[in-house]
Formats: C-alpha cells, sequence, structure tokens
C-alpha cells in the first residue's frame, strides 16, 4: 500500500512540474530543484521535454537520496502546486537579496 501512495504521489509530482510553467517556466528552473538533495542542478539537454526531465528527477533523487524520497516527493509536490503569487514572492525576495548583498 505505501508503495503505491508513493507512486501516485510521485506522478502527481511529475505532472505538476510539468504544467507549472508559471513558476518553473524553463528546463533550468525545474533541473534547479535537484539542489534539494544535491549540490548542483540536474544537467539537462535544450530539446527534452519538461515531462522527462520531472521524470530523471525523481530517479535522480531516488538513486543519490533513498532514505529521503518520501521527504523529497512531498517537497517536490509542493513545487510543482506553487501558484503565481508564490513566484511573485520569490521574485521580490531575490531582488531585495541581490540589493541588500550589492550584486
Amino acid at each position: 500500500m505505501k508503495k503505491r501512495i508513493e507512486s501516485i504521489l510521485r506522478s502527481l509530482a511529475i505532472a505538476a512540474i510539468e504544467e507549472n510553467v508559471i513558476v518553473l517556466p524553463t528546463l533550468h528552473s525545474i533541473a534547479q530543484l535537484r539542489t534539494t538533495w544535491a549540490p548542483v542542478p540536474l544537467p539537462y539537454k535544450a530539446q527534452e521535454s519538461r515531462r522527462h526531465l520531472a521524470e530523471r528527477l525523481f530517479k535522480d533523487a531516488e538513486r543519490l537520496a533513498p532514505a529521503k524520497s518520501g521527504g523529497i516527493t512531498t517537497h517536490l509536490l509542493a513545487e510543482g502546486l506553487r501558484s503565481p503569487a508564490d513566484r511573485a514572492i520569490a521574485e521580490t525576495r531575490r531582488i531585495n537579496r541581490k540589493k541588500a548583498h550589492g550584486e
């Protein structure tokens, strides 16, 4: 039963990441999600589909952080379901951080 639930959540997260072009507009923004469990974004090719990259993201998490896979799935699902308001807040924080650090 637990495996089935994890599979359903993983599928939902992949679909959410694939479809969220507001908060995750580019392949790079999807690849950046990997920094939750690894020090660098997931490598990708420009012609790769959003869905394929999201699927590879989960495979990478299972390979590099198997003990944390449940938490990573939940985190990635939440990222895929973020709203435009979340993006505006994140963008404001990013701009303010640059100003604060003189970048």
